[in-house]
C-alpha cells in the first residue's frame, strides 16, 4: 500500500467553513469532496457517515504524511488535555 500524504486546506459547505487535512490527491481548489463525521451521540458513538458537498476553497501549507498527521494530532490532544481547556 502506497503511503498517504495529506495538504491542509479551507473547506465551505453552505455558511459552514472550517480548516482540515484532506488527501493530497483530493486537495485542488474548487473540488467538490464529502468528509466522513464521527458520531458521538447516544448508540451512535463509533460509527460514522459520509457528508456531501464539501467545497476546497484554498490549499495551503507543506505536504506531510500519515505518520506526521497522527503526531500533530497528538500534540494538540496533549496541549488541549495540559491546558484544561
Amino acid at each position: 500500500m502506497k503511503p498517504e500524504n495529506y495538504k491542509q486546506c479551507v473547506l465551505e459547505r453552505g455558511s459552514t467553513r472550517m480548516v482540515s487535512w484532506i488527501p493530497n490527491h483530493f486537495a485542488k481548489v474548487s473540488k467538490m469532496i464529502k468528509l466522513r463525521r464521527d458520531l458521538t451521540m447516544g448508540c451512535l458513538v463509533g460509527y460514522s457517515e459520509w457528508e456531501d458537498g464539501w467545497m476546497i476553497e484554498k490549499v495551503f501549507g507543506p505536504v506531510i504524511s500519515r505518520k506526521e498527521l497522527d503526531a500533530l494530532g497528538r500534540q494538540y490532544k496533549d496541549t488541549r488535555k495540559a491546558s484544561d481547556v
